[in-house]
């Protein structure tokens, strides 16, 4: 996979490259949770890169600065609102699973870990300059319920 990776920065000169992402089951990971697929992004209607997929260039890196750690949770999720606002920067997707990965963490911790989540990513929005942060939230969460429903669907064919 990462000889994709490379080759499609080499061919496009791009800054950053994401791909498509597989939450699985704790136990096994053989039973799909989530299926992240953003192969078109905007904030304004919550379409962003699943963070686990996104490669970034090191120009992208001095271009954007470093994670804001302020954000306990949505430091990751700060990163890409600068980076899909920020207009010299060249996303690139790649259209497969880059990523499979347990589900888990402290923003899929039950619902106080999504409320820290979604109240932390709300400040990443509105410090952002992000208009109708509250709005987008909400479109977050009915895209990740969506891809909660649509994971169930994954035949095993297109996880290899």
């Amino acid at each position: 996979m990462l000889e994709k990776i490379n080759k499609k920065f080499e061919e496009t000169g791009c800054d950053a490259i994401h791909g498509n992402l597989l939450y699985m089951d704790e136990e096994t990971m053989t039973h799909p949770q989530r299926k992240w697929i953003t192969k078109s992004t905007n904030i304004r209607t919550g379409n962003i890169t699943a963070h686990p997929t996104l490669y970034v260039s090191k120009e992208a890196y001095k271009k954007l600065g470093l994670y804001n750690l302020k954000y306990k949770i949505a430091a990751d999720y700060d990163f890409m609102v600068r980076l899909l606002t920020n207009k010299d920067i060249k996303l690139e997707y790649i259209n497969e699973y880059l990523i499979y990965m347990r589900n888990g963490g402290t923003s899929s911790d039950g619902l106080k870990g999504y409320k820290k989540s979604l109240k932390d990513s709300y400040n990443v929005l509105k410090d952002n300059h992000i208009k109708f942060p509250a709005f987008i939230s909400l479109l977050r969460i009915i895209k990740t319920l969506w891809q909660m429903v649509t994971a169930k669907f994954v035949k095993i064919e297109e996880r290899k």
